[in-house]
């Protein structure tokens, strides 16, 4: 029946089963799939709206879950970039796959909560019977209640329903632990030096969360057969750091920060003048923003083993994120033929980003098409960096070119949150973002 309190133009509450139902269509998209930190946004905000707790926004459960290690400003910044990103999504997911939802969910960036809305006549209803609903709403609302029943069942005979959404593990979110995977048994044979220097080989792309998780699972191993050896409380240390950057300003960063200094701690407790380990706490150091002991740790380390690929490309990233450019360009320059492939490109790129830092755009340009034309790979990092240098160099349509390239292969990339996140200096930050900007990027306010 009515709501009497409900806004002119609010006719229903729409029932709680059928918002589940909605926006469980939503998870299930491939814009979300694409989007996991929206979609952990989008499922907190759900169920605060259905607990109830959402009259006068969420903005502070939000923050309070995910922006707690924040100053208020901060926060505030962090909050409404992550709606604008949700709302974008959002906009995308009913302009494709949700074009024929009969509901529609759409943020609330002032209150930082969720509005719902019927989508006929665009009025937010408050519960519908369902012998008052057209049937174009009602065909589309049978089957999304389906579509969970099926969900449901999934839980009860997952036999029946292994294919499905269900049975896809989500590899990140904001609010769960890192899932760990299991020890790979291919590499049972190796010993404690083997699986030390394979699982350092995994740190690398640092992008690549899934590889994270794996150098966490060999390192597990390293410690189960030499528990008093340092090096694999270090490499799990390092790993740790590293997801509690790329999850940065929520608990599940505030969480792998903590257990990658309880790794650091226990390595340098067994191993203390190691070079390895004493790299491994630079970048945890650094994590946890005290970037005085991150560069001095560096130094130490890099003094003690700069013939040690794995040591020297941790110097170089430590460098480049504290902006000694020239510091990164030497460490990665020094024997460049490294037999270790995952290192030797991750050394290659960091002298290339760094060369873009001092103004070398030429040397950016030749090194990441070079290897991107021999087979080397390359990620988005590369080709935003490919675009900024072809814009500071004079070359306009090939920067163009390359940020179109980001567009389509990478769509839910935010080159902003990789320059935040990672440097430290707001004049190279900006320098950085203006030549995207001038090759066509834009950014969101």
């Amino acid at each position: 029946m009515p709501d009497p309190d409900a806004p002119k133009g609010m006719q229903y509450r729409i029932a709680p089963d059928v918002i589940r139902v909605a926006a469980a269509r939503v998870y299930g998209s491939q814009t979300f799939k694409a989007a996991k930190q929206q979609e952990t946004l989008l499922r907190f905000l759900v169920e605060d709206y259905l607990a109830g707790r959402a009259q006068n926004g969420s903005r502070e459960a939000v923050i309070a879950e995910f922006f707690a290690d924040r100053t208020p400003e901060e926060a505030d910044k962090k909050l409404a970039w992550a709606m604008a990103r949700l709302s974008e999504k959002l906009t995308q997911y009913y302009a494709t796959e949700g074009a024929d939802d009969p509901i529609r969910i759409a943020t609330n960036a002032v209150l930082g909560c969720l509005d719902f809305k019927m989508w006929e006549g665009e009025v937010t209803s408050t519960a519908i019977p369902a012998n008052k609903l057209p049937l174009r709403l009602a065909l589309p609302l049978i089957a999304l209640i389906a579509a969970l029943i099926v969900g449901v069942a999934a839980l009860f005979w997952p036999g029946e329903f292994a294919g499905g959404v269900l049975s896809s593990k989500r590899s990140t979110s904001l609010e769960q632990p890192v899932q760990v995977p299991d020890f790979p048994e291919r590499y049972l044979a190796l010993s404690v030096p083997e699986l030390t220097d394979l699982a350092r080989e995994y740190l690398y792309p640092t992008l690549d969360m899934e590889r994270q998780r794996v150098a966490i699972a060999i390192s597990r191993e390293v410690i189960r057969r030499d528990p008093e050896n340092g090096t694999g409380y270090a490499t799990a240390g390092y790993s740790l750091a590293t997801l509690s950057l790329l999850s940065s300003g929520g608990a599940l960063s505030r969480r792998h920060l903590k257990d990658a200094g309880w790794m650091r701690d226990q390595a340098l407790a067994r191993s203390p003048e190691d070079a390895w380990v004493l790299s491994a706490a630079a970048v945890v150091a650094f994590a946890e923003q005290d970037f005085q002991t991150s560069v001095e740790t560096s130094e130490r380390a890099y003094s003690l083993g700069s013939h040690d690929p794995h040591v020297s490309a941790a110097y170089g990233l430590i460098a480049i994120v504290t902006n000694r450019y020239e510091n990164a360009r030497e460490a990665s320059e020094k024997d460049r033929i490294v037999d270790l492939p995952y290192t030797a490109i991750a050394r290659e790129r960091l002298y290339a980003l760094a060369s873009f830092h001092v103004g070398e755009y030429g040397d950016t340009i030749e090194i990441l098409e070079a290897a991107e034309r021999e087979g080397r790979g390359y990620n988005v990092t590369t080709v935003m960096y490919l675009a900024a240098a072809h814009q500071a160099a004079g070359n306009h349509e090939r920067a163009k070119a390359m940020v179109q390239r980001i567009r389509a292969e990478w769509p839910t990339f935010r080159p902003e949150m990789i320059a935040t996140v990672f440097f430290r200096d707001p004049n190279e930050t900006e320098y950085l973002m203006q030549n995207l900007a001038a090759a066509g990027w834009s950014f969101i306010d």
